[in-house]
């Protein structure tokens, strides 16, 4: 956790990834949820002031709701929220043409008929403030119905937090923004799958654990002359060429005080003639080996989740 003007920021924000995939979700959280979305008591006027140009994009089940009832109602706790329908649907939320839920506020805000966007904590989801006497927490939500938001986040190597650019900046501006940036880093690196002519795999062991020989991408290098030049120096093969591409990994972790993100981009490759392994012990390599392909994914039980999802994926393919 970091703090940044008297707002604490969860590790969450950089060690998650996240990007909404509309196809995917359709917009399940205008529609799901046992409250409706917190509403700045500041956003009260807004949305009363802007709400004769948006109605037009409500459901008539929507406005219905708005004009007997209000344009906020209360949660539990008492706070301010947008008003749900009885199938839990906001009050705000329409239906485009294909199928996916959006709000009517900010489609209007698009369309550039108003100038508030939507509330602020619909544009900051899945990062939930919460207000404590001294600070504001920044904490990031998981819910079901944005699971393949996390597995596209995955993919793309995207943290929470880049992903919320622009809300971010709405709500703390820009110097906010570029102290998170300031806590967050990536590297580039590249790496092989080698096998050999009798279908055997080469394993590095380092660290405690079993992996495939990689590293950090140098400067002026492609990924794949660095995918050469790494496997070649921590195993000691020589005659090697790529077969082809493999599914790139990511990973976060902790170096100095920041958060890194680490894209590794993998290649199948074969070796050439019979050679001797040579671990590269200054990159702390203990040992360098050939095995059998169906004993791999038992040396990766115990290593790295992203190198298990790789060989998964690589198996599929065989």
């Amino acid at each position: 956790m970091i703090i940044i003007n008297n707002v604490l920021v969860s590790d969450d924000l950089f060690d998650s990834q996240f990007c909404c995939d509309l196809t995917q979700c359709r917009g399940l959280c205008c529609v799901e949820g046992d409250t409706g979305a917190p509403i700045e008591p500041e956003e009260i006027g807004d949305i009363e002031d802007n709400y004769p140009l948006f109605r037009k994009y409500m459901s008539e089940e929507g406005i219905r709701k708005v004009e007997e009832e209000g344009t906020f109602d209360y949660d539990m706790e008492g706070s301010f929220v947008t008003p749900l329908l009885s199938d839990e649907r906001c009050a705000y939320a329409y239906y485009d043409e294909h199928g996916v839920a959006k709000c009517a506020i900010e489609k209007a805000f698009e369309n550039g008929e108003i100038d508030f966007q939507k509330p602020i904590s619909c544009h900051l989801y899945p990062i939930r403030v919460k207000k404590l006497p001294d600070y504001e927490a920044l904490n990031y939500h998981r819910w079901f119905v944005c699971a393949e938001a996390c597995e596209l986040g995955h993919r793309l190597g995207l943290p929470v937090f880049r992903f919320l650019k622009n809300p971010i900046i709405r709500k703390y501006g820009e110097a906010f923004y570029q102290q998170l940036e300031d806590n967050y880093c990536e590297i580039k690196a590249a790496g092989g799958v080698v096998m050999n002519a009798q279908e055997e795999v080469l394993m590095i062991y380092r660290r405690g654990k079993w992996d495939f020989p990689k590293g950090k991408v140098e400067d002026g290098e492609t990924l794949e002359e660095a995918a050469l030049r790494e496997v070649s120096e921590e195993t000691g093969l020589q005659q090697l060429s790529i077969t082809k591409p493999l599914p790139d990994t990511f990973h976060t972790y902790k170096l100095g005080g920041k958060w890194v993100g680490k894209t590794t981009a993998w290649y199948l490759m074969k070796a050439g003639a019979s050679e001797s392994l040579v671990p590269q012990t200054e990159e702390d390599i203990d040992e360098a080996r050939w095995v059998k392909f169906s004993d791999v994914a038992g040396l990766l039980r115990d290593s790295y989740p992203n190198l298990r999802e790789l060989w998964s994926k690589l198996k599929v393919e065989n």
